[in-house]
């Protein structure tokens, strides 16, 4: 009798040990299940979502004019809405972006200034902002004055009707009446664009669709308040 108490001990331990692992293994296949899922419903639903967030059929087959700079190998987005105020409006606020101009990119400026971006909240035009010329740098970054990275060029634009930079990210107008405007963004991104194919499809997508759709939300938000031009030049 004196032998049965250890034997049990050990058999119970033995089938503990083997419980164990039996529900580790369940648990990591219903994560591996749950990521295959996720990606899944990512690839055929939300991707293809955010890919062309608002934009018609005939706006993402449109050709833009910095489509001559997106490279073979890139990745397009085309994003569009329609905001009410007219273009003259729309492209004052447009051409004042910048974390080096207006002090800001529209978006959420609490979430940018997390990465001591130093972004500003522009809530009014600024006269010294109104003109751009090719050329010239905008900031995503304090350091983009020193890291190319954290910058964009100017490569052309069109007064008040579209405005094209470096890789071919382009911003166009379209006037619908004298009151309305489709604001159509085209954004195209390098697989590499984040370090490796892996990040940038999957951080760096998502993150940016986060971002530019909070931009163009933040444009109509502010052209939609109604003519603040006054002295201010948007020629």
């Amino acid at each position: 009798m004196g032998m049965i108490s250890p034997v049990i001990s050990v058999h119970s331990k033995e089938i503990l040990g083997q419980s164990l692992l039996r529900y580790r293994k369940v648990f990591w296949i219903a994560i591996a299940a749950l990521m295959v899922g996720l990606s899944v419903v990512y690839a055929l639903v939300i991707r293809p979502y955010h890919m062309r967030w608002g934009a018609t059929d005939k706006e993402v087959a449109m050709a833009l004019p910095g489509d001559t700079y997106i490279a073979a190998t890139a990745e397009v987005s085309t994003r569009a809405l329609t905001i009410h105020a007219p273009a003259s409006i729309v492209w004052a606020w447009l051409v004042q972006t910048g974390q080096n101009r207006s002090g800001g990119w529209y978006s959420y400026t609490w979430l940018e200034n997390l990465f001591a971006s130093d972004m500003g909240d522009a809530e009014q035009l600024d006269p010294r902002f109104q003109h751009l010329e090719v050329g010239d740098t905008i900031f995503f970054h304090p350091i983009g004055a020193t890291n190319p990275v954290m910058a964009t060029t100017v490569l052309g634009f069109e007064a008040q009707r579209a405005l094209w930079l470096e890789g071919g990210w382009s911003f166009v107008l379209q006037p619908i009446s004298a009151n309305t405007t489709r604001l159509i963004v085209r954004y195209p991104m390098k697989p590499d664009e984040f370090v490796n194919p892996l990040l940038s499809y999957g951080i760096f997508e998502p993150a940016h669709f986060v971002m530019e759709s909070g931009m163009m939300l933040g444009i109509k938000r502010r052209a939609e308040r109604g003519p603040q031009l006054g002295n201010v030049d948007v020629r």
